[in-house]
């Protein structure tokens, strides 16, 4: 503060001094340039002089004010359309991770097309729209994003195969799988996407012969474990017919150990085995299976299968009936052998506990013929009675 009073004396004491000084001497300038001349005291010239840089820094600082504010809404408008970029993209990855097809690609494309956003938003934009069955807005897409990211093409060349496949556009797939074995051979989608390629094209065989180079090169993961088994089922289903059966036994051959071991397949494999008559081999498969695991689909199909030695048949249903219960299948297939075998007391025993498990047009049916070799006409009457009104029903 009382620095403050010290230099307002000192200007005041100046300022009367300045005053004395251009009241005794004023001065004189006189400026003469291209035929104008211009006259003034010099105390006049030295205050416009201080005036005029005075204006002038005024000037300077408004303007560095203005581009200041300029530059400061800039940064904002451009971090507020980073913020809702941002947003969008993780509201659509969001929405594509949950299965919300629609909002994704409503969300990614709207930032998909920018040239500063990174690849993976191109690829989710695509995603989205396959999901909605829009395969030209996705290939479209991944058109963009090769021209604008030339560094990413094999993860582009990944997405859009997928895609190619699903719309059937099989010739262009075969391009694209080439491409991505040129750019990367030892890639694991190269396996699953070709297997997915020849499959669409119902090669089962082919595809079946692709399975050891899955084992070779451990493709693993839900999606290529399914792939693998809807590779072997078509291939089993397209050889389910009379006559088959050598090529069925070559072709389970070719299907990998570790395959040849799960129960859906084994299941599937024994369906081909009696559609195509093979009944010995059929009968080996579901003794060696069934002293490991139950299957019902086994237990069925072993009642049905022909063989020249019913007693023994028999022998091994008793044995698995005691190791895994009363299982409704495994009681079907112990009444049927035990009908082949004219044991009609442990049949209808067997028939009569199934039906404790739910009653069912062919266990009523079995009972029927059973009371009527046994000269029981009104119970046997009484079973067929129940087992067409159940049929009929269902």
């Amino acid at each position: 503060m009382k620095r403050w009073i010290l230099l307002a004396i000192l200007a005041f004491v100046a300022g009367i001094w300045l005053f004395q000084q251009i009241q005794r001497d004023a001065g004189y300038l006189l400026i003469h340039l291209q035929g104008v001349t211009l006259e003034t005291t010099f105390w006049f010239a030295v205050f416009a002089l201080f005036v005029m840089v005075l204006a002038l820094v005024l000037c300077l600082w408004l303007v560095r004010k203005v581009l200041r504010s300029v530059l400061h809404g800039h940064r904002w408008w451009r971090g507020q359309r980073h913020q809702q970029i941002e947003r969008r993209y993780r509201e659509g990855l969001l929405h594509l991770l949950t299965g919300n097809w629609q909002a994704a690609y409503k969300q990614l494309d709207a930032v998909s097309r920018r040239d500063e956003l990174p690849v993976v938003r191109a690829l989710a934009s695509a995603q989205a729209a396959t999901h909605l069955h829009d395969y030209g807005a996705a290939l479209r897409i991944l058109s963009e994003a090769e021209e604008r990211y030339p560094d990413d093409r094999l993860w582009i060349l990944k997405a859009r195969l997928p895609i190619l496949i699903a719309d059937k556009q099989h010739e262009q797939a075969k391009r694209v799988l080439d491409q991505i074995r040129t750019i990367a051979p030892q890639d694991p989608l190269l396996r699953t996407q070709e297997m997915r390629l020849v499959l669409d094209t119902e090669q089962a065989d082919a595809a079946v012969t692709l399975l050891p180079k899955f084992e070779k090169q451990r493709v693993k993961g839900a999606d290529s474990d399914m792939l693998a088994m809807e590779a072997v089922i078509a291939a089993l289903d397209a050889h389910a017919h009379e006559n088959e059966g050598e090529a069925l036994t070559t072709l389970w051959g070719r299907v990998p150990k570790s395959l040849r071991q799960e129960p859906v397949l084994v299941d599937r494999y024994a369906q081909a085995l009696h559609a195509a008559r093979e009944y010995a081999l059929l009968e080996e498969l579901i003794s060696f299976t069934m002293e490991k695991r139950y299957s019902a689909v086994l237990a069925q199909l072993y009642a049905k299968t022909e063989s020249g030695d019913v007693q023994l048949q028999l022998k091994k249903v008793e044995r698995w009936h005691k190791t895994y219960g009363d299982e409704p299948d495994l009681l079907m297939a112990l009444a049927i052998l035990a009908m082949k075998n004219q044991i009609w007391g442990k049949a209808r025993s067997a028939l009569e506990k199934h039906l404790k498990t739910g009653e069912t047009p062919e266990a009523l049916h079995l009972l029927g013929l059973i009371a009527e070799k046994l000269d029981d006409r009104a119970l046997s009457y009484d079973y067929f009675r129940r087992g067409s009104g159940l049929a009929r029903s269902l």
